[in-house]
């Protein structure tokens, strides 16, 4: 696909929601060392939904912490059995396992990232997360 560090495309089958999925995570990188955004460190995150007609819905999230983007929802949809807004979220990034919810506040449970980051998020506290979790 493409230079981004992660990149991967999803088919997603919920029952009230079906299509495919496109989410890729870089940092964000100043076009050169005169740009005001020099020095800044940031995350984007590229998602493009697109659904069973084809039409494509992008848009770009940016955050300091990776974290922040990994629990942050992915596409909102029009819930017509409430008039509020259904969000879709990934909660495994590696299985590419997908969870839907109403409204539209960042995800409350249990995040996969993807591999690939976990040097970001610093191995041992995920490590030690994930050994609480798992008991004595």
């Amino acid at each position: 696909m493409s230079r981004w560090r992660y990149d991967r495309e999803f088919m997603v089958e919920l029952p009230r929601v079906s299509g495919k999925i496109r989410v890729a995570f870089e940092t964000l990188a100043p076009y050169d060392d005169d740009d005001p955004l020099h020095g800044l460190f940031a995350w984007i995150r590229l998602v493009i939904w697109t659904n069973r007609e084809g039409k494509q819905m992008p848009h770009v999230n940016a955050a300091s912490e990776l974290e922040k983007l990994f629990r942050a929802r992915l596409q909102a949809f029009p819930d017509p059995q409430t008039g509020g807004e259904l969000s879709l979220y990934l909660t495994d990034y590696e299985v590419g396992k997908f969870e839907l919810r109403p409204g539209e506040a960042s995800w409350d449970g249990e995040i996969v990232p993807p591999n690939t980051f976990l040097e970001y998020l610093g191995r041992e506290d995920w490590r030690r997360k994930q050994r609480e979790k798992a008991g004595p």
